[in-house]
């Protein structure tokens, strides 16, 4: 087996041609394109949030982090389409945000620890209930609310 040395020119050539023989080279620009104008209308604070997704020459559909620079982009579409219009894309119908979050948005859920001394209330409540039911999912409780956070609580 012959080995050559990474070269990383020879693979963004390569990139480049088979961009070129899938027709994507043009397409490619025009997102380009429709990019840097979307750079300079949007404001920092908005880029930082959206970028562009795609362009089908009329509907411009804009990537978002979350939901409020959605809503964000909603509010502020007809200002910003007024501008991106004037800058470069004059067949502009509709603004599209789309919400992508990026990576774990939400913290993994915490976990309230409970007392031994709770456990065992519980526990004790769960003796004094005549219904068979009731007092069979009282000591479950009881006995999950005894389990610390992150131990087998015996659920496969």
């Amino acid at each position: 087996m012959r080995h050559t040395k990474f070269r990383p020119d020879s693979v963004a050539g390569a990139i480049r041609t088979l961009l070129r023989k899938q027709g994507l080279n043009e397409e490619i620009e025009r997102l380009a394109a429709v990019t840097r104008i979307w750079d300079g209308v949007a404001d920092a604070s908005l880029r930082k949030h959206a970028w562009v997704e795609s362009w089908d020459g009329t509907v411009l559909t804009i990537g978002v982090g979350d939901p409020g620079s959605a809503t964000r982009l909603r509010f502020e579409a007809d200002e910003l389409a007024g501008r991106l219009r004037a800058h470069g894309l004059p067949d502009l119908q509709e603004l599209r945000p789309v919400v992508r979050p990026v990576g774990q948005r939400n913290p993994p859920p915490r976990h309230r620890r409970y007392s031994p001394e709770a456990a065992a209330r519980v526990a004790d409540s769960a003796a004094e209930v005549a219904d068979q039911e009731l007092r069979a999912a009282l000591l479950r409780l009881a006995d999950h609310l005894h389990t610390p956070p992150g131990e087998d609580s015996g659920a496969d």
